[in-house]
């Protein structure tokens, strides 16, 4: 039944289109497309001025909407930085841009590295740099970082929404630490950010937040040159401290590093939330 009526709905439209274009000269599925699109642009005032978002469905929605919310203290962090200075900002695990532009329409002096690897979160993520005219400044890097060479693997999300999260690269593991359950999967480039930096394709990073669900260690350990530099100045990482292991790796990589601990804190929002309750953001500094 619901193949019929689905059937039905379809070829409808497509009536509708052949007569809108019949007499009005106008093609309709795209006339639509262009007002549904206009009706999914959401706009925040932030302290240097405004950033605007592309909202298509409700999880980016989401994400909007809770911007201040959600994770009060890597926007306190990010606010940490200093003024007037010329800095390099990685955004690891960048998602469709939130913290990138908010870094970059703060300092507009810095550069923004974005780390996304998701297809799903690309178009979102591109779409919220342009729109916000800071395409000449964040640069979008569409790779998986890892502790390797270039290589492929598989790319396995959780599900197939813009916006979404809770993906792994080459790891069988989610963010607890359990098996993960794929929605959908595909192969793409990962490489250790070492890499990078020693085909000088990258600089060293001043700041860098890393927020990649679980792979957190897999990713430092592939920052050994990146973490030894005294350039590389902070670091804000997501650590879910029922993942024994992840959290144990983080913490002896950094101190191995210099980097000492600063703080770990958790918002009202996350603490109430049942996936993400054991989920903190640690910050890490380098005297």
């Amino acid at each position: 039944m619901e193949k019929k009526i689905s059937f039905l709905i379809v070829n409808l439209i497509f009536i509708i289109n052949i007569l809108v274009e019949f007499f009005i000269k106008k093609n309709f599925l795209v006339w639509i497309s262009y007002f549904i699109e206009k009706k999914s642009y959401s706009t925040l005032k932030v302290e240097n001025g405004y950033l605007k978002f592309f909202t298509p469905n409700f999880i980016t929605f989401w994400r909007f909407k809770t911007f201040f919310q959600k994770e009060p203290e890597t926007l306190s962090w990010i606010r940490s930085f200093p003024k007037n200075k010329k800095f390099i900002f990685w955004d690891v695990g960048a998602n469709i841009g939130l913290y990138s532009l908010y870094a970059q329409r703060k300092f507009p002096k810095s550069e923004t590295i974005s780390f996304e690897p998701s297809t799903s979160n690309l178009r979102i993520l591109s779409r919220n740099i342009f729109i916000n005219d800071l395409d000449k400044k964040i640069k979008i890097l569409p790779l998986a970082l890892n502790n390797s060479n270039f290589s492929f693997s598989h790319l396995n999300e959780s599900d197939f929404i813009e916006g979404g999260a809770l993906n792994a690269f080459d790891n069988k593991k989610d963010y607890e630490g359990k098996n993960f359950k794929a929605r959908n999967k595909y192969q793409i480039l990962g490489v250790s950010a070492d890499n990078l930096i020693h085909l000088k394709i990258l600089e060293i990073p001043n700041y860098i937040k890393i927020d990649v669900d679980g792979n957190e260690h897999i990713v430092l350990e592939g920052m050994k040159t990146i973490l030894s530099s005294k350039k590389c100045k902070a670091i804000s990482i997501e650590i879910n401290d029922r993942y024994k292991i992840q959290k144990k790796n983080v913490i002896k990589i950094l101190k191995k590093n210099g980097f000492k601990f600063l703080d770990k804190q958790q918002s009202e929002l996350i603490k109430k939330s049942d996936i993400f309750k054991d989920s903190y953001n640690y910050i890490f500094y380098k005297t």
